[in-house]
């Protein structure tokens, strides 16, 4: 004897036994696979301001410390001819992500914290290179908005780590 169930009968009977099929009618947990880890590297700026006002974009936080936005910091690396923006190790892609943006603000006498991160996955520098952070800051969210008055903030030198935390403090003029 033949037995014809439609399909769509033979589905609801194949979907209803799966609780009896894995021995429970507890759900099963979702599968949870990893596909990659970017050691990241974390430098800790402290920003004082002096005379002026000073604020710096930022595009989330780590912790309670915002991050700079990618489009307002760079990387450099020493060359023999002097500083040189840091290359990165592919030319698809777009290093950061759309995130909201904020405006961390220090009044004269006042610091502020930022963080500036990247992954040497996708910037071309080696560990122990002798590197620095370049950070663009303006004297309030008028003047970033039109481009005017930009203040370059440069870190000092230092050897790029594998992966971690750098701090750096500069001071405003």
């Amino acid at each position: 004897m033949s037995c014809k169930l439609p399909l769509n009968c033979v589905a609801v009977l194949l979907l209803g036994a799966g609780p009896l099929l894995n021995g429970s009618d507890e759900p099963r947990p979702p599968r949870v696979e990893l596909h990659g880890v970017i050691p990241q590297v974390h430098i800790a700026v402290q920003i004082r301001a002096t005379d002026r006002q000073i604020s710096v974009p930022y595009c989330g936080l780590v912790g309670s410390d915002p991050i700079i936005c990618t489009q307002f910091g760079h990387l450099e690396m020493e060359t023999p001819t002097g500083w040189a923006p840091a290359p990165r190790r592919t030319g698809s892609g777009v290093l950061g992500a759309e995130r909201e943006m904020g405006l961390k603000v220090a009044s004269p006498g006042e610091s502020m914290f930022i963080v500036f991160e990247f992954s040497r996955r996708w910037v071309a520098v080696e560990t122990g290179q002798t590197v620095r952070v370049v950070l663009d800051a303006w004297p309030d969210q008028s003047s970033m908005d039109r481009q005017v008055d930009r203040i370059q903030l440069t870190s000092p030198p230092f050897k790029c780590p594998e992966s971690g935390i750098g701090f750096w403090v500069t001071t405003l003029q």
